[in-house]
């Protein structure tokens, strides 16, 4: 049996997050799954039209953008113009996976810094340093990792004149 190529498992991967999505409608699953197997194997886009959708969904046309508010956290709408021949493309988001919750020290410090340096925003990194003083505490930040860390976000974030909290 020859191997599943990769669109085939990411088309699957989407039918996947909708279906076992508990926050959609019988009618927004429907829809999702129709725009999923209209998707271009080079784009990755969908673009079958209003007429296609209502006709496959069994919604009406007007119902269209209602369902697609439900859907927007999984699928990108991109209205085309308006007019026949201008149809909307349709692209599922990407998955943003959360890391684990670090267990103790080390995974602390591994964690943290992944998103200290992976952060654009001085201010983002410190509120999120003052946030997470319970969990590093119940990791036992401690001594080289701590001092380590504050030597990371001082090279991330220019010193000022009132320190970063502990």
């Amino acid at each position: 049996m020859a191997e599943r190529d990769l669109f085939e498992k990411y088309r699957e991967e989407c039918i996947y997050r909708i279906t076992t999505d508990h926050s959609l409608t019988g009618s927004q699953v429907r829809l999702g799954v129709v725009i999923a197997m209209y998707l271009n194997r080079k784009t990755r886009e969908a673009w079958p039209s209003e007429e296609r959708l209502t006709q496959l969904t069994g919604l009406h046309r007007r119902h269209l953008d209602r369902e697609f508010e439900g859907l927007k956290h999984l699928v990108e709408v991109i209205p085309g113009k308006r007019g026949r021949g201008h149809t909307t493309h349709y692209r599922f988001r990407p998955v943003v996976a959360e890391p684990a919750v670090p267990h103790d020290a080390g995974e602390y410090f591994a964690y943290a810094k992944a998103w200290i340096t992976s952060t654009k925003y001085q201010h983002e990194i410190i509120d999120r340093w003052k946030a997470e003083r319970e969990l590093r505490q119940r990791c036992r930040v401690v001594g080289k990792y701590f001092e380590q860390l504050r030597d990371i976000i001082d090279q991330a974030v220019p010193p000022q004149d009132d320190e970063i909290p502990l």
